[in-house]
């Protein structure tokens, strides 16, 4: 007689488990959750914050191979997630999140605050600072030796100076800014800061006679691979009295170019030198339209016949030259303004 051993279905499920069924994980090749070793299917398997319970790294957390993990920002939270003050984009974490990469054809469009500058550099707006592990922008001291060719330059006649630092990338454009470029709109006074990507631009007086002035800056914006481009414009006039920027016309200017800041106080080793060109040296260094005044080196605006004394050469809204009256010694006439733009003579123009 044939007997029969009822097993009870509960130890038939332990059984189950015990052999790797269906119990919740540890057969062949499924990942054990809990027993320190990152399997396939796991990011973590440690007791720690930055793992959690299905052995998932926890969002916030950053764990490089071989070291501990470190707290950093989530970018699109609203909160401080590693405390350091900084809240998701503005957190340098999160400069390559694509929630905090903006689009831009000028660098109107990027971010602008303080000495946190942002440029548009192939099409998307860039951090253009460096920052300690605060967020805070690095700044340094520059020290740039301007020698002038007193044979085209004399450096008593200067009264102010513009002291401008370009990014090289280009707004809409995969070509790079260079000396040459800023010299051709120098010359015809149509250079348009807001067209390139500016990182600093101050306006000083100037009181020299030396043939060698060493200008010095300091609050300037770190560098890392990437140099300024400097471009210093020395003026005739002194500074407007509202505005601050210089007056008159642009009697000489010097540009450097990758010019490299180190964060800190200025050093003596670190200064540049650079030599001083005069607004032209001969006709062809002027735009079209415009006449070289080899005597004092400067490109003034073509008018024909000449203008008169008291009168300059100028462009009308229009574009047309003109002669209008001069306005740097004696004040418009009624229902006239004086226009100071810098590079100008400057000249009364109808409202």
């Amino acid at each position: 007689m044939k007997m029969r051993i009822i097993v009870p279905w509960f130890l038939l499920a332990l059984l189950l488990v015990a052999c790797g069924g269906n119990g919740g994980g540890g057969g062949a090749g499924e990942p054990v959750c809990g027993n320190g070793i990152v399997e396939e299917g796991e990011e973590c398997d440690e007791e720690s914050e930055a793992c959690d319970e299905n052995c998932k790294r926890v969002p916030g957390w950053h764990c490089p191979e071989g070291e501990e993990c470190i707290r950093v920002e989530i970018c699109d939270n609203g909160e401080d997630d590693d405390e350091n003050g900084l809240v998701d984009c503005d957190d340098p974490w999160c400069e390559d999140d694509p929630v905090c990469i903006r689009e831009c054809s000028r660098q109107a469009d990027c971010r602008i605050e303080g000495r946190y500058v942002e440029v548009c550099d192939g099409g998307i707006c860039r951090d253009a600072t460096i920052k300690d592990d605060e967020g805070n922008v690095l700044l340094g001291e520059v020290g740039i030796y301007n020698t002038f060719d007193r044979r085209r330059t004399n450096p008593a006649d200067i009264r102010s100076y513009s002291l401008t630092y370009f990014h090289p990338a280009l707004p809409g454009s995969s070509e790079r800014l260079t000396c040459e470029t800023l010299a051709e709109l120098s010359r015809s006074a149509s250079l348009n800061p807001a067209a390139f990507n500016v990182i600093r631009s101050n306006p000083f007086e100037f009181q020299a006679d030396q043939t060698t002035v060493l200008i010095r800056d300091n609050h300037v914006q770190a560098t890392d691979e990437t140099g300024w481009i400097v471009l210093i414009r020395f003026y005739t006039g002194k500074r407007n009295s509202q505005t601050h920027e210089p007056t008159g016309t642009m009697l000489a200017f010097s540009c450097i170019e990758d010019v490299k800041v180190a964060p800190g106080p200025w050093d003596p080793a670190r200064q540049v030198s650079v030599q001083v060109k005069a607004g032209c040296e001969r006709q062809a260094d002027c735009p079209e339209g415009w006449e070289c005044m080899q005597q004092v080196g400067t490109c003034y605006y073509k008018c024909d016949p000449p203008c008169g004394a008291g009168y300059v050469c100028r462009q009308l809204p229009n574009g047309e030259p003109a002669c209008l009256r001069r306005c740097d010694a004696v004040p418009c006439e009624p229902g006239q303004i004086c226009d100071m733009t810098p590079g100008w003579v400057p000249a009364c123009y109808d409202l």
